[in-house]
């Protein structure tokens, strides 16, 4: 072991190994590895995790599911538990509430979904976890929480046995023991500390928030003044640590704790609640509840919104702030953080930067979202939604030169669902590109059963999967499964998938015309509309949006725009291809301005794979089927 390791490893005063430690650092080669037991049904999060907690050297455990896992601990000292929520037969808040109460000196961390707030305040209140994280997880922090539990027991069990050694000392060793006992106190208020303070910010942490909550619940009941709870979720938070790093992510949140800090009342109490999540709790004045609220949200969104300079860096970030009324809005600390959640979701959605107040309405509107959320993963992951085909026309020569992919989902119960429903659904929850395979493999494979060897198709990419360098192979994988040539697809961006790393989306897009795909520029207009993106990126195509082409009759300026477009498409060597035409007036107009392709209903709504076929043939003289690049 090196000269400073040992340091490290001895020094007994250190106060900020919890707060300062690598979470991947490993254990001292003097002490055994941690044993670390994770509970979940899924074994690719088993998986998952067991690579992750391998690295800094933990004893990995797994068990799949809550007996199983008591099972293990009767038969294995286990230093650390992580488990999921939401598992059959018994969820991760009864295994850890009978964790508790067998092993109670073993560390309890819950890995739970955003919308699962009632089970984790059941899961605090019952099973005693040390913190709960959500799904999907930073890797960073469930690593640093980790660590920061290990070092908490590892201080807890040096405490003790100090306190036992002072006590075994003689009256020779009376003045050592006055400085070992001053040792162990240091080490004992530090334990103290992180039972009751989150770690990095020092705010109080969640189950200090609800103690207060629950006093503050019982004075309302008497005094029947009303207390003002205030969920705080930061916006643009995640690109923080995405691009510049966990550093400067951690000093950023110390910063809006000492804001929100600085921006209360004595006796108001604020929280760290996990990740980019605060909670505020303050006494109303009395008589003027809705304006207390107000002003104090209003605050709030003040003192978050002013820039944060780092190394140089002006940061900016937001919040959205969801307020609960105590009593009124929930009987219990469990109920009244759920309303305050609920209306802060509400304040994302809608407009992200704002307050909303709770509305009971609100809890009806969550539930019927989180079914709709269960519903989608499960049509998504069992190939229920399906590619339903728009006609795309070489309007000169009024031919049918393929199909654009779009996403149609019949459910058995809720009927069919519109796309601009299930898709925001879909991207919430990371799905597009399970998604997109999904259509993709069943576009091909319906269209190398049409036997037109000239038909092509389009599909639309998500900005995300943009920003993936496997997306390339991702698609060849596809095609080559379903024997359909990579020169007849064709794939759809939009300039705001561009926004951000465009290094990469250059990347990806290069390699893609390489296969042999075509990239076609799509709802060109009504982005960014920067000609660095058409001079840089050599699309095939620029699709000019409904929105223009639908007005272009009636208003001077969307016809201007539309054949300026078409202009400056052919300026380039690209094709120019109208969407949204509806009539025979907008098609022969846009004939007129040098327009090559369209589609729209007035060839056909999107239709089932029998349908497309079906018009394939009716199309006399198929050899004439042409190629869209020319």
């Amino acid at each position: 072991m090196s000269e400073p390791a040992q340091r490290q490893e001895t020094s007994p005063l250190r106060t900020d190994d919890v707060t300062g430690m690598d979470p991947c650092r490993a254990p001292s080669r003097m002490e055994p590895a941690p044993v670390v037991l994770i509970v979940d049904d899924e074994p690719s999060i088993l998986s998952a995790l067991t690579r992750l907690l391998r690295k800094p050297r933990y004893t990995v455990l797994t068990a799949e599911g809550g007996e199983a896992g008591l099972n293990v601990l009767a038969s294995t000292p286990v230093d650390l538990i992580i488990s999921d929520m939401r598992m059959p037969y018994m969820s991760g808040a009864d295994f850890l509430a009978r964790v508790q109460a067998r092993y109670p000196d073993t560390i309890r961390i819950l890995l739970t979904g955003y919308s699962e707030v009632e089970s984790v305040v059941r899961a605090i209140n019952e099973a005693g976890i040390y913190r709960y994280l959500n799904k999907p997880w930073d890797d960073h922090d469930l690593l640093t929480t980790v660590a920061q539990a290990l070092e908490q027991k590892r201080l807890s069990r040096e405490a003790v046995q100090l306190t036992a050694l002072a006590r075994k000392q003689n009256d020779e060793l009376r003045a050592f023991n006055a400085g070992l006992e001053a040792m162990v106190l240091a080490r004992t208020e530090e334990v103290q500390r992180l039972a009751r303070h989150d770690p990095l910010t020092g705010l109080y942490n969640r189950r200090v928030l609800a103690a207060e909550l629950e006093a503050a619940i019982a004075e309302s009941r008497v005094t029947g003044c009303p207390y003002l709870v205030l969920i705080i979720d930061l916006d643009r938070f995640k690109p923080v640590n995405d691009l510049r790093g966990h550093r400067v992510g951690d000093i950023v949140l110390c910063e809006i704790a000492e804001r929100l800090k600085d921006a209360l009342r004595r006796s108001d109490i604020v929280s760290r609640l996990g990740g980019d999540e605060f909670a505020v709790i303050a006494k109303a004045d009395r008589g003027s509840y809705a304006e207390s609220a107000i002003n104090l949200a209003g605050r709030l969104l003040a003192e978050i919104r002013k820039p944060v300079m780092i190394d140089g860096n002006r940061i900016e970030i937001g919040a959205s702030i969801g307020i609960a009324s105590c009593p009124s809005d929930g009987s219990d600390a469990e109920g009244l953080l759920r309303s305050a959640d609920i209306a802060m979701y509400r304040a994302k959605r809608e407009a992200r930067g704002s307050f909303r107040f709770f509305e009971q309405r609100m809890d009806e509107e969550l539930r019927e979202q989180r079914e709709l959320e269960v519903d989608v993963r499960a049509a998504i992951n069992n190939g229920l939604v399906l590619p339903h085909y728009q006609p795309l026309i070489d309007i000169r020569n009024n031919h049918l030169y393929g199909f654009e992919i779009l996403a149609r989902w019949q459910d058995p119960v809720r009927g069919a669902v519109p796309p601009d429903i299930f898709i925001p659904v879909a991207e919430q929850l990371g799905l597009i590109p399970r998604l997109t395979s999904s259509l993709l493999r069943h576009a091909c494979s319906d269209a190398v059963r049409w036997s037109n060897d000239k038909i092509r198709l389009s599909i639309n990419i998500s900005p995300s999967q943009l920003k993936d360098i496997r997306l390339p192979d991702q698609l060849l994988a596809i095609l080559d499964a379903e024997s359909f040539p990579p020169p007849r697809l064709e794939i759809e961006i939009t300039e705001t998938a561009l926004v951000g790393d465009i290094e990469t989306a250059k990347a990806v897009l290069s390699a893609l015309r390489a296969a042999g795909i075509t990239v076609a520029l799509d709802d060109f207009g009504t982005g960014y509309s920067s000609l660095y993106h058409l001079r840089e990126l050599k699309f095939d195509k620029v699709k000019i949006d409904k929105s223009f082409v639908q007005s272009m009759q009636s208003n001077n300026e969307s016809d201007k725009i539309v054949e300026a477009m078409i202009g400056l498409a052919k300026c380039l060597g690209m094709p120019a291809v109208a969407e949204g035409i509806e009539d025979r007036a907008s098609l022969d107009h846009l004939i007129f301005k040098g327009c090559d392709f369209g589609q729209g209903f007035y060839f056909g709504k999107a239709m089932s794979a029998e349908k497309a076929k079906a018009l394939l043939t009716a199309f006399e003289d198929t050899s004439a089927i042409v190629d869209s690049k020319r």
